[in-house]
């Protein structure tokens, strides 16, 4: 009888004890998603590479920079074509979403890591920066052009030389059948 009454009382006595979460400041909080929007990866074809932002807090996140280090220098294995990997943001209200997109090229065929995004926010006028990173794609397999168009063309002169064959031969036995 004990155990039950004290599971019925359990959270009425925690529910008065712990401070209510109305009278706690609101704060901004940020989740960042960093997403590969292509089905396949191709050496030197357009990859799309999406940032989404997400405001599950109930206060403003202010000075919001997001920067993605993998795309900004020369020396990495992708070319930008489209968009800035760096952008910033004035303020994100409670309860809002922001997307980016940028548009890349790999330079090599492989296997290739990509990582993180870094971002940096506050969450009042005062406070200081938060830092955190988006969620990291998986490892992505960049194919040789070649390869996949290869692999994926009609093969359209190879089925108009076996048609013409085919079409050959049928109208000689067509001839020798009307002798």
């Amino acid at each position: 009888m004990f155990p039950i009454l004290a599971f019925l009382l359990l959270p009425s006595i925690l529910a008065k004890t712990s401070p209510p979460v109305d009278h706690l400041p609101p704060k901004g909080h940020l989740l960042v998603s960093k997403s590969i929007l292509n089905k396949v990866v191709v050496q030197n074809a357009d990859v799309v590479v999406k940032y989404s932002l997400y405001n599950v807090g109930a206060g403003v996140a202010l000075d919001v920079n997001l920067s993605d280090l993998e795309f900004s220098t020369e020396s990495s294995d992708f070319t930008l074509v489209a968009g800035d990997p760096r952008f910033k943001l004035p303020a994100m209200i409670g309860g809002s979403n922001f997307s980016h997109t940028i548009v890349v090229r790999p330079r090599k065929a492989g296997n290739l890591n990509f990582t993180a995004a870094r971002i940096s926010y506050r969450t009042g006028e005062k406070s200081e920066f938060q830092i955190a990173e988006s969620s990291i794609p998986a490892e992505v397999e960049v194919k040789f052009a070649t390869d996949h168009f290869r692999r994926l063309s009609s093969h359209f002169g190879e089925w108009c030389g076996f048609s013409a064959v085919t079409f050959s031969f049928l109208l000689v036995s067509k001839y020798n059948w009307l002798q």
